[in-house]
């Protein structure tokens, strides 16, 4: 049979209890913790922010060239269609260099959050991932109605719109 434990005895002074140097350290190793996934997640989307932007130039590159007072009925099919996956490009660039930036906020926004001592998300928001594969399905599924070539619909989920910018300075 156990001893009952003793009953903490009620403490009459006006502050509260601090906690103990070991909940301390641990509370401390969970913010870092927290911090560490923000410090990784933001160097990545600036990666890829960077990316966007640069993508982004390249498509209006490529339409002021290809647009540059051109009647698009005159355009053969072929034409007509670069021209609409290169639409479809800028699209994707543009909105997701928005997002981006607007993930970089977020971010910010959390960091600051965490030195203040408040509770911030443990990860990234699943949210954004999922966000993330909607729009390379969209632009996929843009790219690949107009070009009909086979197994370019998986290229452009993985690499995005880089696959019909460097289609349409080959061409």
């Amino acid at each position: 049979m156990s001893l009952p434990k003793p009953k903490p005895k009620p403490s009459y002074s006006r502050h509260p209890e601090l906690p103990s140097l070991a909940e301390k350290e641990t509370e401390e190793e969970t913010i870092d913790n927290n911090q560490d996934w923000l410090i990784g997640a933001k160097e990545s989307i600036q990666r890829d922010l960077e990316a966007s932007k640069k993508e982004l130039e390249l498509v209006r590159d490529l339409l002021g060239e290809l647009d540059d007072g051109v009647d698009i009925q005159k355009l053969d099919r072929k034409a007509r269609d670069r021209l609409f996956s290169l639409r479809a490009c800028q699209e994707y660039c543009g909105s997701r260099s928005c997002m981006l930036e607007e993930r970089l906020r977020q971010i910010d926004l959390w960091s600051d959050d965490a030195r203040m001592g408040r509770s911030i998300p443990h990860s990234m928001p699943d949210e954004w991932a999922t966000v993330d594969m909607e729009w390379r399905q969209w632009l996929s599924e843009q790219v690949v109605s107009r070009d009909r070539v086979s197994g370019q619909r998986d290229a452009v989920e993985s690499w995005g719109p880089l696959i019909p910018i460097l289609a349409a300075y080959i061409e």
